[in-house]
């Protein structure tokens, strides 16, 4: 008996002992009389054999490395031992700037799914790929007539961007364009970037819209402005005793229709022209009998209808104005009510008239036509004669027009305001005639408009007019002023124009001499501006005077000479500044404009990382390489910013500045402003470098405290980072470790 215990102790110790191996492991079983016992009693057992159990290796690895992470049944351990025919499950979760690709085993993809469940029969190495989330370029731009920005200019693959675009004056927004193609209408817009892209802002021109009436009625248009194509619904509402003619453009009818709806495609002023009604009576041949409201109720469907013809009265029932719809013409009692065909039968009503056709017969006589197919006719019903109609070619009446009344002579004269004289080509018009207008303008002036009542009818000059009533045309004239300009020692100055018309701009563009800047325009003296260009609006004849100011300048921008030996200059402030107090612009390594973010993902040169340069770089484990290591004037922000002979300095100038022989540098607080004041041993002159920190994210950070300032020059060993010079007032050095994304200030230099 106690031999066995002994025995199973053993054994049990044996197979403790071999579980740390884990590629395989030992059972013991228990036996009694040669069966194996699944519950015992230890005085039961008489033998024990061992077996041995082989597990497979389940395994992961990770490219590149650490791209991401990977859990094998929920544990990072690798490898994993389980018994063949195991399933066990595989989960790849990518880190940041990556996407989980696929699972390859033996180089060959097995899934793209992050998450793999698999059969574990053998050793098995399963490999999770991954990759970099590229990053695209966002490139944002104007059609013409307004201005754009991003929020970005880089974005990773599925982020999104805001556009924004601002209209110029004049003009509204229409859409964005991608490849040509609309993508959207909404301003500000937000997109999904999914490739490098560049969108296009287009614009459309407002158009100014008014309306006037050469005198018998009133008009009024829809709109007062519309975009380029856009339409405006004009209409015409005509005086008592007075009927619509057309509608004029610059002297040229546009349309007989009213309301008339007009498609816009330039500044206008319509014209709404009236005609002293001319009243008809319409007699049936047939009959003798003149057209009649006989009433004014609707009758669709009725035997009769509301028209007949009657004897000659006195009455303003059987008395007819036209007024021409394009090449029909719309019959208008002078009670008021419109000649109305409503199927078979015609009624005199309020509602719009029917637009009829009158067939000439070339011998006094007309058809009257509903449509193209249909005439009128005249029936007797109960006694009465109606009209109707619906009536064949072959039983159509024959119809006689009666003017009634003549027309009325109307007196035109003109007059002008200060600066020209005008002249009509008659003194009086019959009522729809014609005169000509002819202004002339005095030296100096230039004709603008003419306007009847107030309102502008034209800027035409000769200006034909239709007359309906007794009119006085004023012709409207603009000063026209001389513009000149001229400069003091130091410089040239231009303008745009010559001459401008009152109320008109010009622009004044001022370029200094080397030596100098450009200090302010003045006019008799008095300064008005100390832009450069100047947009000048005009109001009388100007004398426009660039002044200039010599000293140590370079295209405008001031200097010192501190006799260092290579010759160079050093500039008074930062690029961005007014002052040497003031820190200036921060700029990333290579780019030329300021912005609010300062890291790799809004980085120009690269795609959303350090190690994928796309620029300026020479390893590459950093991206494309170019082996350029000193920046393009076209990325130097001091050339772009500032021209002329400025750029950004190089390490070797930074090293004669801070090299103690040539200057001394004390730590001082100038205007409230801490920085090093660099002190020429040569001849005593000095620049002040401020502590102007540097921008990270849309972070300042030390500012006051340190001083970091971008060469020209990449780093020799990681191509990721540029040299700049830092201090504090402990310290100053030269480094070559300064993250190209990062903001810092940069002072120019000239030689």
């Amino acid at each position: 008996m106690k031999t066995r215990i002994i025995t199973l102790l053993l054994a049990i110790f044996a197979i403790i002992g071999s579980a740390s191996a884990q590629e395989y492991d030992r059972k013991v079983d228990l036996y009694k009389n040669g069966a194996v016992l699944e519950s015992y009693d230890i005085t039961d057992v008489d033998s024990i054999k061992f077996r041995r159990i082989d597990y497979v290796k389940a395994e992961y690895k990770v490219l590149p490395s650490g791209a991401g992470n990977v859990t094998i049944d929920g544990s990072t351990t690798t490898p994993k031992y389980v018994v063949p025919g195991t399933n066990v499950t595989y989960v790849a979760t990518a880190k940041s700037g990556y996407k989980f690709k696929g699972w390859n085993m033996e180089g060959i993809e097995i899934s793209t799914s992050n998450t793999l469940i698999l059969p574990i029969n053998s050793n098995t190495e399963i490999t999770a790929v991954f990759q970099n989330i590229p990053n695209y370029s966002v490139t944002v731009v104007s059609s013409g007539n307004g201005t754009v920005s991003s929020s970005s200019s880089s974005v990773q693959e599925g982020g999104s961007v805001t556009l924004t675009a601002t209209p110029n004056s004049g003009y509204v927004f229409k859409n964005w364009t991608l490849n040509g193609n609309v993508v959207s209408t909404q301003n500000p817009y937000t997109a999904t970037v999914t490739a490098n892209s560049v969108y296009v802002a287009n614009f459309e021109k407002t158009y100014t819209i008014s309306v006037s009436s050469g005198g018998g009625g009133t008009a009024v248009a829809s709109k007062s402005s519309v975009q380029g194509g856009g339409s405006v619904t004009l209409t015409a509402t005509p005086n008592s005793g007075y009927v619509f003619k057309n509608w004029t453009l610059n002297g040229n009818v546009v349309s007989t229709q009213n309301p008339y709806t007009a498609t816009v495609t330039a500044n206008s002023v319509y014209v709404a022209n009236f005609k002293v009604a001319e009243w008809y009576r319409i007699k049936d041949l047939g009959t003798g009998y003149y057209l009649n409201a006989g009433n004014y109720t609707a009758h669709p469907d009725g035997t009769v209808g509301g028209v007949n013809v009657v004897a000659y009265a006195e009455s303003d029932d059987q008395i007819f104005t036209f007024t021409q719809s394009g090449s029909n013409y719309i019959l208008t009692t002078k009670s008021g009510y419109n000649i109305v065909c409503q199927q078979w039968n015609v009624d005199a009503l309020t509602s719009a008239g029917t637009a009829l056709t009158f067939v000439d017969n070339g011998n006094g006589t007309y058809y009257i036509m509903n449509g193209s197919d249909y005439f009128f006719k005249v029936e007797k019903v109960d006694g009465v004669y109606y009209t109707y109609c619906d009536a064949p070619s072959s039983r159509k009446a024959t119809w006689i027009l009666e003017q009634v009344g003549e027309d009325v002579p109307y007196t035109i004269s003109v007059s002008s305001g200060e600066g020209g004289t005008a002249v009509a080509s008659k003194s009086s018009v019959q009522g729809g005639g014609s005169v000509t207008l002819t202004a002339t303008p005095n030296s100096g002036y230039v004709f603008k408009n003419w306007t009847l009542n107030g309102n502008v009818v034209s800027t035409n000059n000769p200006y034909t007019a239709t007359v309906l009533s007794n009119s006085i045309y004023i012709a409207n004239f603009e000063k026209i002023y001389t513009v000149s300009v001229s400069s003091t020692t130091g410089g040239t100055a231009v303008a745009s124009k010559s001459s401008v018309q009152g109320g008109g701009s010009v622009t004044l563009t001022a370029t200094p001499n080397e030596g100098y800047k450009f200090v302010n325009w003045t006019v008799n003296g008095e300064v008005v501006s100390t832009e450069n260009p100047y947009i000048a609006t005009i109001t009388a004849n100007r004398d426009f005077v660039a002044n200039f100011k010599e000293g140590p300048y370079n295209n405008g921008h001031e200097y010192v000479d501190l006799g260092l030996p290579s010759g160079i200059k050093w500039a008074t402030c930062n690029v961005g500044a007014n002052s040497p107090e003031e820190y200036g612009d921060y700029f990333a390594w290579g780019e030329t404009a300021p912005k609010t973010t300062y890291n790799w993902s809004t980085y120009k040169y690269c795609n959303g990382t350090l190690s994928s340069l796309t620029k300026y770089c020479t390893k590459s484990s950093y991206g494309t390489v170019d082996y350029s290591t000193t920046l393009d004037l076209s990325d130097d922000a001091a050339y772009v910013n500032w021209g002329g002979k400025w750029r950004m300095p190089t390490r070797a100038e930074y090293d004669e500045l801070k090299n103690t022989s040539n200057c001394t540098w004390e730590w001082i607080t100038q205007n409230g402003v801490n920085g090093y004041k660099v002190i020429s041993k040569i001849n005593g002159n000095s620049i002040f470098l401020p502590a102007t920190g540097y921008r990270h994210d849309g972070n300042l950070s030390n500012a006051g405290r340190d001083g970091n300032y971008y060469s020209g020059s990449l780093s020799a060993d990681d191509s990721y980072c540029a040299y700049h010079f830092s201090f504090n007032s402990v310290w100053m050095s030269q480094y070559d470790d300064a993250y190209r994304c990062h903001g810092h200030t940069v002072r120019a230099v000239c030689k």
